[in-house]
């Protein structure tokens, strides 16, 4: 299967690509710099760089954005209401052939036009602000959805969400955000669920396990009890960062929480019952010295 290529919303430019090059040198140089004064001096350096110290900035740039368009095509950025605006009255200053004078004079007095404008006169320039907006949000959530299938999907094999990730997810979809405190908020809520709260998502697991054993039987991923491990059922635990370090999946940095549980495999009920039986193959004394033993080693 071929490497995932990294998706990107805005490609950098030029400019950006170069403030990224001489920002650490500036910052070491000038450590008391506040992040405006830095940009002013990294906008002046620019501003005075020839064409040729500007090329391999250029040339970056443009490789950037021929990946982006080879792999995802071109999605049009969504334009705020101010620019759909200026765009129509430049249309209409071409046709009338009032264009002559230099662009800034026209941006400058149209600029100031605008901020005269009442919100009646703004608003239909504001509805095609949020047209664009969702848009252009559909076209990036489908390639992100293109690329899971395409480069995350295991083939010949679907991996059910036990009972907890139903409701997680549930919980997610009804915050529209996520972070550590509501993770560990949810984990609780559901530790304090009794059996007939947590009765639909169970349901609702055994019909994503049952078609599971139908389309793959002898591939079937068990359900986890995910009360038995706490750890497993927070997406945000200390186990998903120290799998985001190891380098495994090759892209951990940017996989959504529910990601990170496709790559676990999970014992069910009976398997772990068997692990905590295990009797311990070597026993020692409860007078035994720890303490000097500890010391030894640290």
């Amino acid at each position: 299967m071929d490497q995932e290529p990294e998706f990107i919303e805005a490609p950098k430019s030029a400019y950006l690509l170069y403030c990224d090059a001489k920002r650490p040198n500036i910052r070491r140089e000038n450590p008391y710099l506040r992040n405006n004064e830095v940009n002013k001096i990294i906008s002046s350096q620019w501003k005075r760089a020839t064409s040729h110290e500007k090329l391999p900035f250029v040339t970056e740039a443009k490789r950037l954005k021929s990946i982006q368009k080879k792999y995802f095509g071109e999605i049009q950025k969504p334009f705020n209401a101010y620019l759909i605006w200026i765009n129509e009255q430049r249309k209409e200053l071409k046709n009338q052939e009032k264009e002559k004078a230099q662009s800034k004079t026209i941006v400058s007095e149209l600029a100031a036009k605008w901020k005269t404008m009442t919100m009646d006169e703004k608003l239909p320039y504001l509805e095609q602000e949020r047209i664009q907006k969702e848009e252009y949000q559909k076209a990036v959530n489908q390639i992100k959805t293109d690329l899971n299938l395409k480069y995350r999907a295991k083939p010949g094999r679907n991996q059910p969400r036990n009972s907890y990730m139903i409701f997680y997810k549930m919980k997610k979809e009804e915050s529209g955000k996520v972070n550590k405190a509501l993770v560990e908020e949810w984990r609780k809520i559901w530790k304090n669920m009794n059996d007939e709260e947590k009765k639909p998502f169970r349901e609702e697991a055994e019909k994503g396990k049952a078609k599971t054993e139908i389309s793959n039987p002898e591939d079937a991923i068990q359900e986890h009890d995910e009360e038995s491990d706490s750890s497993l059922s927070n997406p945000l635990s200390p186990i998903s960062e120290a799998h985001s370090k190891s380098g495994n999946p090759s892209r951990s940095s940017s996989l959504e929480p529910l990601d990170y549980f496709s790559e676990i495999v999970v014992l069910d009920n009976d398997e772990q019952k068997s692990l905590e039986n295990i009797e311990p193959t070597l026993k020692i004394s409860e007078n035994f010295p720890w303490e000097l033993a500890l010391k030894s080693i640290l």
